[in-house]
């Protein structure tokens, strides 16, 4: 095997590092941008980095829409991190194949960095650590050349040090505290002051929990193949978001337009019906209750035959052309547990799942916006995005919505487990297709008496009805 030992400078660092690093590039004369993220690993460990390429642009409508910001939040490792215009390029570097197998996991200990990267005088770090000790950090070159270091004893807890000066360039910040490893790329602008960059210790807490998430704080961001990432687009006064879970590079497109049919597919025929669609913000979603498979009375058992049977409200035909049809979530998912399945749902469509919801809760809702903490809460949740969901007429007691994005949910209640017709135009719940329990799925609800949506799990044995979502 022939080995080029001809290296970049950044391949030099990435040969140096065990770690995992987020940078957008290129760097721009206007707007820089290198946001690293950092994995700390006990070593030894062999590996290699791979990266994937995000990027994102936007529409409204048809027309290009110019994004001020983004943010990318992982769903399954809890953290996020910002883009600002112009870069609108997300790079993420992983790795693989360490010993024992298996894919990255990041472990208690934290550096990341809280400002300015690249730095034109200082930079801030934070540092997490999951239990005290001795702890040194180290500001290496390209060539692992050390060039100044902090050590000393720091307490469990959250502690900040402050990078600055250093010629113009790119350094390496390791942290080395008992078997633990980390380090961070930093990228000095500066135009005067020290030739070698300097470290000093700012301030500390100590914590008596480990949790660092905040939702309002950007922080640590990891990433491993396979991870769902929430993407939020902020255009002027307007916010969209999509959820992805990438495996390969690729171009996103961000949708600011809503309540409009959706523009590449406003109708969709499946099973001998259309069906009208709406886009709201990036996510294009049926208008209308699915009414497919053939017609089975309660309480007869909907089953795993290879034939989509239904249920219609108050077993009157008729209604399934009013509410659509009404599913068990086992048959809704054609007997699949993996959230965001087909289920019943045409080609290159899905059953929403949690996230799904969560996004489109967001979306329609005037105070709470997309990516809140709030919406991976149970119970009545939001302001007003239930109110905005519902349609304008058939709730009970003029209970109606403004039906403002067009989703147009109507009341036609449920079927209850225990062999009842629940809700009537009292309620509409519908299943997603993220299981809680053995039992349970989470399911979103609205009522004629609440603005807010109802988010919490029930019983897989009750039968709602469904709405699809098309695929991302």
């Amino acid at each position: 095997m022939k080995t080029n030992y001809k290296a970049s400078c950044r391949e030099r660092i990435d040969q140096l590092l065990p770690r995992i690093s987020l940078t957008a590039w290129p760097f721009t004369r206007h707007a820089m941008l290198a946001v690293t993220l950092s994995i700390c690993l006990s070593f030894p460990a062999v590996f290699a980095q791979t990266t994937l390429s995000l990027q994102f642009t936007a529409l409204n409508n048809q027309a290009y829409e110019q994004l001020d910001s983004i943010r990318v939040c992982n769903l399954t490792h809890p953290g996020d991190t910002m883009l600002y215009f112009p870069d609108t390029t997300l790079i993420l570097y992983y790795v693989t194949g360490l010993s024992g197998g298996g894919n990255v996991v990041a472990e208690q200990t934290r550096l990341s960095l809280h400002a300015g990267n690249p730095y034109s005088d200082h930079t801030t770090v934070g540092l997490y650590l999951p239990s005290g000790g001795n702890t040194t950090l180290n500001i290496l070159d390209i060539t692992g050349k050390r060039l100044s270091h902090w050590t000393g004893f720091l307490e469990r807890g959250e502690h900040s040090f402050q990078v600055s000066g250093g010629v113009a360039g790119m350094y390496v910040l390791q942290l080395l505290s008992g078997r633990e490893k980390c380090s961070l790329r930093l990228v000095s602008a500066c135009q005067s002051g020290s030739d070698l960059p300097l470290i000093n210790y700012v301030s500390g807490q100590a914590s008596a929990s480990s949790d660092l998430k905040n939702s309002l704080i950007l922080n640590d961001f990891w990433f491993c193949p396979g991870d769902e990432l929430l993407c939020i687009g902020y255009a002027g006064t307007l916010e969209s978001g999509f959820n992805i879970s990438p495996q390969v590079s690729a171009l996103h497109v961000f949708q600011f337009a809503s309540g409009i049919p959706c523009p590449d597919a406003d109708s969709v025929l499946y099973e001998g019906q259309w069906y009208h669609t709406v886009q709201i913000f990036s996510q294009c979603w049926m208008a209308e209750n699915l009414n497919v498979g053939v017609k089975i009375n309660t309480p007869t058992a909907q089953t795993n035959n290879g034939i989509i049977e239904k249920y219609c409200l108050s077993n009157n035909a008729n209604s399934c052309l009013t509410y659509g049809g009404v599913y068990l979530w086992d048959e809704m998912m054609q007997y699949s547990t993996v959230p965001g399945a087909q289920g019943i749902c045409p080609t290159g469509w899905h059953i929403p799942t949690d996230h799904d919801w969560q996004v489109l809760a967001g979306a329609a809702d005037s105070y709470y916006p997309i990516g809140h903490s709030l919406w991976n809460y149970t119970g009545n949740l939001g302001n007003d995005c239930g109110y905005h969901l519902k349609s304008t007429t058939g709730w009970y007691s003029n209970g109606n919505g403004t039906n403002m994005y067009g989703f147009n949910a109507i009341s036609g209640g449920f079927y209850y487990y225990t062999g009842n017709w629940a809700g009537g135009s009292l309620y509409t719940g519908f299943f997603t297709s993220n299981m809680e329990t053995a039992q349970d799925a989470m399911t979103y609800g609205l009522s004629w008496v609440y603005y807010e949506v109802m988010r919490g799990p029930r019983e897989k044995a009750n039968a709602m009805p469904v709405r699809c979502i098309r695929d991302f």
